[in-house]
């Protein structure tokens, strides 16, 4: 992120949350406030799902790159991350119960998984299997 585009953020902090929480569009938000300097798509992403994680995931360069997207069309291959992501959530609710089970031992109580909504849970396995699964190719088991 350049100097000048965090300054603005820094400048501008609650009035570009309330319009996140407010307008909820993420596309003319990223118009708005995320293509001045350079494209900051992921930044982008990331505010979005931190000031509404239960309406957008969170999405980084390593998942659009797994997926085959395009580098150059961030915020397309978002929204087709986020339709997958929304896809796979209804169609698959018994994988993230069991997921949720297993992370509610004890053992994995710094995770805080009753505070993580099932878009962090897809996050968290994708990092897993693109972070620390991959054989001496440097690609995915």
């Amino acid at each position: 992120m350049s100097k000048n585009t965090y300054s603005y953020f820094d400048d501008n902090y609650d009035k570009l949350i309330n319009e996140i929480v407010i307008e909820k569009n993420i596309e003319l938000f990223h118009k708005k406030h995320c293509c001045k300097d350079r494209d900051e798509s992921i930044f982008c992403c990331k505010l979005f799902h931190v000031c509404l994680p239960d309406e957008f995931p969170p999405i980084d360069n390593n998942i659009i790159k797994h997926f085959n997207l395009s580098s150059n069309y961030k915020m397309i291959s978002y929204r087709i991350l986020k339709c997958g992501y929304e896809i796979f959530i209804k169609k698959n609710k018994e994988k993230i119960k069991m997921i949720r089970q297993i992370l509610s031992e004890k053992k994995y109580d710094y995770i805080r998984i009753n505070e993580i909504n099932d878009y962090r849970i897809l996050d968290m396995v994708y990092w897993f299997l693109l972070n620390r699964r991959k054989n001496n190719n440097g690609k995915i088991m």
